[in-house]
């Protein structure tokens, strides 16, 4: 290609490069690196997708030591105000800002819950009954030691506010009757609730409108004069969804500059030519586009976590850029005879690690499935690229930087790398003893290195579950499904006896699961006539609570009663509630929003039987244990899937393209060497430094293979080349693979500054293993050929 004629790429650069970047999608779900399949991804997508709160945004208040209930509801009417901004706003349990509409949820769980408890109720409050049922509250009230016991018996002498199956096991109620979810016990900590004017955002909008939000709390406090020591935090899924998004993207993009301006930057401490070093930025830059333009159309939209592909890319593909200008430097001829001495090492190369990285398309993990295809892909488009329009270029450009030392195909004096074996067997005998003493780095099963930690959604969701959880238990959502309502009300039901069963072996302390709010046909249909006769005999009632307890206790029966006769008013069974703040609460319980109705409960586990309740609950298929600490035992079992089924067969595999490659059994023995040696090398560096493997950095172990084996070709083929001779392999291919792997490594450790915990332990790794393995393939490798020959 004439030099003249290279700029002329420019344009073709930016479009393809604007291009890719629409087809990459920042919106982050950490769930979509594992496979939906797995059992407690299920649960957790379907408590991500219908309990979770999308489009909930959560601002916390810590005032210290101080109370903070005025502010709160001070800041809580100043959004309410802002009707565009906000759909809606919560500062305090709906009994307490709203009695009557509270009174539905357990008025419907009396309309819609056991015949069994209605008529228990209805016998209770009998003509014949009722003097002894006030008589027994009476009691309770002059002789009760349970301050909570006693004010809802004087506030709900008839136990109204209190069906069996609304709440159960010392369990929450959705916040109904306890203000646990908005403030703390002393009420210096408070929490608002505040609804999104929509909850399908994507990170770009929640970033938007939190902000916007942020902007209306930071004017209210201006406007009030509110003390700085008041502490603001924001959380729940939108402030969470912005921060992941946005430092995602800021992360990658990051990343990939800085790997392309330090890549460049070493390239011009080595070179000092500016041409060549346009050339291999407009390259990699067209490699780059390529790549996500085509993975979209294979893949679809690309996923940010899959995006880390670019720096291993990078990295991979400026390897073949710099052995193609390198040994134009050295042999300062035309581009066939460049080619005739790295072309083909470097389509081998290329083709042994999309081999690598195009056998994770079998993983059952898709986040490593689509990083692996990508890989594969850009591979195989980078080595084109390189050769095809970067090649002619370098050959050129060679010619004018020759290298001084000239090219000889003798052995020469003074081989090269003498003394690797001993130092080889001090290595190997060292790290093993190092592994020994230390261990080797263990696995990380949760996830949540997949999210953001110390970011302010993280910091202020972390001190909110401090402040407002009162249970030492671990606590963790139980999600139901089911193919009707019916058949999720008859689970719901076997699940609390089964809850009941393990509260006796010592297995959970306390368990919620609301069958009562799940609508039933039936259930409904057999309550009816008994709700007629109790709301006829409601003057009667109201009658007797009149001498004994206060005007409250009267308001809760009418309101209700009142639920009860806008109930019967439906004429389609199966009757909801109804009402935009009552449905928030009742959708906390019950789902109808997917695919199949769901329900969730709440169980309370004892320190060391989750294994047991786990198992417990696996019996039936449509019920989940969720949280991300349920997660650990599924992602071991995944990557011990991967371990045997995808990384086993591709070892293999790669032994067989290494000898197609040498066809010579020694040379693939010395390839398998570097890769293992290297591999010691990482292992002891991680224990060293008290690194784990997680979900996220297992792909380091298939990269690290690819350029274990591309710096063993291009290695081997040179002492082929030059039959060992010190000279034009040190300063040759030994010179550009020093570049490769001090550039490479620079692409990830660009990584390792990364706000999300895996990218950054993604990034580490890989810099690490990577010049682990540059430094055995450079100055080992040489000197085991030499011996293997017996080249002196």
């Amino acid at each position: 290609m004439p030099r003249r004629y290279f700029f002329l790429w420019l344009p073709i650069v930016i479009a393809l490069g604007a291009i890719a970047v629409t087809r990459i999608s920042f919106n982050v779900d950490p769930l979509d690196v594992l496979p939906d399949d797995a059992r407690g991804v299920k649960g957790l997508r379907v408590f991500a997708d219908q309990f979770s709160g999308k489009g909930e945004l959560i601002i916390t208040l810590d005032g210290g030591m101080v109370e903070v209930s005025s502010e709160a509801q001070s800041l809580a009417d100043c959004l309410s105000k802002s009707e565009e901004l906000v759909s809606w706003v919560e500062w305090q349990p709906l009994w307490q800002e709203d009695p009557e509409t509270a009174s539905q949820l357990p008025a419907y769980a009396w309309f819609n819950g056991s015949l069994q408890d209605l008529v228990r109720l209805t016998d209770q409050l009998s003509p014949e009954r009722i003097s002894n049922t006030i008589d027994d509250v009476l009691e309770k009230l002059r002789f009760g030691l349970d301050g909570e016991v006693l004010a809802m018996a004087a506030y709900d002498p008839f136990g109204l506010l209190r069906p069996s199956g609304f709440s159960s096991g010392g369990g929450n109620d959705a916040g109904i009757s306890s203000g646990g979810k908005y403030a703390s016990m002393d009420g210096d900590f408070r929490a608002i609730y505040v609804g999104a004017p929509r909850e399908d955002m994507n990170y770009n909008e929640a970033s938007t409108w939190v902000n916007r939000v942020r902007s209306v709390v930071e004017q209210w406090r201006k406007d009030n004069k509110v003390s700085e020591e008041l502490q603001i935090g924001f959380t729940g899924e939108p402030a969470f969804s912005a921060e992941i998004g946005s430092g995602m993207q800021r992360d990658m993009s990051g990343s990939v500059f800085a790997a392309l301006a330090l890549i460049h930057i070493v390239f011009w401490f080595f070179h000092r030519r500016l041409l060549p070093l346009a050339a291999i930025f407009f390259t990699l830059v067209m490699i780059l586009s390529v790549t996500v333009i085509i993975g979209s159309l294979v893949l679809g939209r690309i996923s940010v976590l899959s995006v880390g592909f670019a720096a291993i890319l990078i990295g991979l593909a400026v390897d073949y850029g710099v052995v193609l200008y390198q040994q134009s430097r050295q042999q300062a001829g035309t581009f066939r005879a460049v080619y005739a001495s790295v072309g083909k090492g470097i389509l081998w190369a290329a083709m042994t690690t999309a081999v690598v990285f195009a056998s994770l398309s079998f993983s059952v993990l898709p986040g490593i499935r689509e990083l692996g295809i990508l890989v594969a892909l850009g591979v195989v488009i980078g080595a084109g690229f390189m050769l095809l329009v970067f090649g002619p270029l370098a050959a050129v450009l060679g010619r004018e930087n020759t290298m001084d030392l000239p090219v000889t195909h003798g052995a020469g004096k003074g081989g090269f790398g003498r003394g690797a074996l001993p130092v080889t067997l001090t290595l190997c005998v060292g790290l093993v003893v190092l592994l020994s003493l230390e261990g080797f780095p263990g696995f990380y099963k949760g996830i949540d290195v997949l999210r953001p930690v110390n970011t302010p959604a993280d910091i202020a969701f972390s001190r909110m579950s401090k402040k407002l959880s009162l249970q030492e238990e671990l606590s963790l959502p139980v999600v139901l499904v089911a193919d009707s309502l019916e058949g999720l009300g008859e689970r719901a039901t076997r699940v609390e006896q089964l809850a009941e069963k393990l509260r006796g072996e010592g297995i959970v302390t306390s368990s919620v699961f609301s069958s009562a709010m799940i609508p039933s046909v039936n259930r409904q249909r057999q309550n009816i006539p008994l709700i007629r006769e109790l709301l006829e005999d409601e003057a009667r009632l109201r009658g007797a609570l009149d001498k004994e307890f206060t005007e409250d206790a009267q308001q809760i029966l009418i309101s209700v009663f009142s639920s009860w006769r806008a109930f019967l008013e439906n004429d389609t069974l199966p009757v909801r509630p109804h009402g935009d703040a009552i449905n928030r609460v009742w959708r906390e319980l019950v789902s109808e929003a997917g695919h199949r109705p769901a329900a969730m409960g709440l169980v309370q586990v004892k320190e060391g039987k989750l294994g047991n309740l786990q198992e417990a609950l696996a019996v039936d298929e449509g019920v989940y244990l969720t949280g991300w600490q349920t997660m650990g035992s599924t992602i071991q079992v995944l990557v011990k899937r991967d371990l045997y089924l995808v990384f086993t067969p591709m070892v293999l595999l790669l032994f067989g393209m290494l000898y197609v490659v040498f066809r010579n059994v020694g040379e693939v023995v010395l390839g398998v060497g570097v890769l293992l040696l290297s591999a010691l090398g990482l292992l002891a560096v991680m224990a060293i430094a008290g690194w784990q493997w997680n979900v996220l950095n297992i792909c380091a172990f298939p990269l690290l293979i690819g350029t274990g084996i591309d710096y063993t070709i291009h290695m081997i083929g040179a002492l082929r080349l030059h039959n060992g001779a010190r000279d034009p392999v040190r300063f040759g291919i030994g010179r550009a693979l020093l570049f490769c792997g001090i550039s490479t490594a620079i692409g990830f450790g660009s990584l390792s500054l990364a706000g999300n915990v895996g990218l950054a332990s993604l990034g580490k790794v890989c810099a690490t293993g990577i010049i682990v393995t540059m430094t055995v393939a450079v100055f080992l490798l040489p000197g085991w050929w030499r011996f293997a020959k017996k080249v002196s």
